[in-house]
């Protein structure tokens, strides 16, 4: 029934699970910002009818006092019990849903049914905001991965500008930039990896025991510690989905593009060459490696 009446058949589950940080006023004007109907009385404008209509929940439940105080949780001190449990009520009235219901049952009677409808921690706020329809989960995802972006922007510049100059890599700019492209492409694409391993797992420990063999499985075949033609072919086409195989190979032509190895440092030197045609048993590796690394 839930789902084909989304948004008009809701349930206020007996944990009351909120954004911590956010105080009282904040997350019941997020709650009317996304409810807000489009058709609406002549001369109230969208802002005019938030700031009624959470003017008008925080008088009726007692809530005037706690306007800017953060709700918190079992970790980070905010309001009451009771007043969290009344933000909940107020959350669900702003979302004008048809029918509601939420239980007053003691958590003693029933310890496992909090876990049973919201699974991990952090996603149950996005799965009760969703239930309510103020917006889809993927908006979440979407816009935590923007908001991700520049802090992993700052991160990496820090991280970078450091690691780069203290392993006395080549210091012409270009080779700098691309060295730092790579990692930071790299930084967002293993991001990504684990994000989508968090959407399909259902608990904590299914997600680490997945990472960890994702993880041990592509610093394997990244192509140093098992270098490529020794890899097994079974499992060789790892490598070819593996970002950081791409990015090792990028780096890897990155630094050694411009700079000459004298053969006779790394084999013995060639008797008796009478053409301008040899073979140098060494892998060669084309600048193109770098766009391609890059790139995929």
């Amino acid at each position: 029934m839930a789902r084909h009446f989304e948004g008009e058949l809701i349930y206020n589950q007996e944990v009351d699970e909120h954004p911590p940080y956010l105080t009282v006023g904040q997350t019941l004007e997020f709650a009317a910002a996304m409810r807000t109907p489009r058709a609406r009385l002549p001369h109230i404008t969208r802002k005019d009818r938030i700031k009624h209509v959470v003017e008008v929940m925080l008088s009726v439940f007692g809530l005037s006092h706690t306007r800017n105080t953060i709700v918190g949780n079992d970790c980070v001190r905010g309001v009451s019990g009771g007043e969290r449990k009344r933000v909940s009520i107020a959350e669900t009235a702003l979302s004008e849903a048809a029918i509601s219901h939420g239980i007053i049952l003691p958590a003693a009677l029933m310890p496992n049914l909090p876990y049973i409808l919201f699974v991990g921690y952090g996603r149950s706020v996005v799965r009760k905001q969703a239930s309510y329809v103020f917006y889809r989960p993927s908006a979440e995802v979407l816009a935590s991965v923007i908001v991700d972006i520049p802090v992993k922007l700052v991160v990496g510049s820090c991280f970078n500008i450091i690691m780069y100059f203290l392993s006395v890599h080549a210091t012409t700019a270009s080779q700098f930039f691309i060295f730092f492209l790579s990692v930071f492409e790299t930084t967002l694409a293993m991001s990504m990896v684990f994000r989508t391993i968090a959407a399909v797992t259902g608990t904590l420990p299914q997600a680490m025991a997945i990472s960890g063999f994702l993880v041990l499985a592509m610093v394997t075949y990244t192509g140093f510690v098992l270098p490529d033609p020794y890899m097994h072919p079974w499992f060789k086409w790892i490598s070819y989905i593996n970002p950081l195989s791409y990015a090792f190979e990028a780096l890897l032509v990155n630094q050694a593009n411009g700079t000459n190895y004298p053969c006779s440092h790394l084999v013995p030197p060639y008797p008796n060459l009478t053409d301008d045609t040899f073979i140098c048993p060494v892998l060669v590796l084309l600048p193109v490696h770098i766009s391609a690394g890059i790139g995929m």
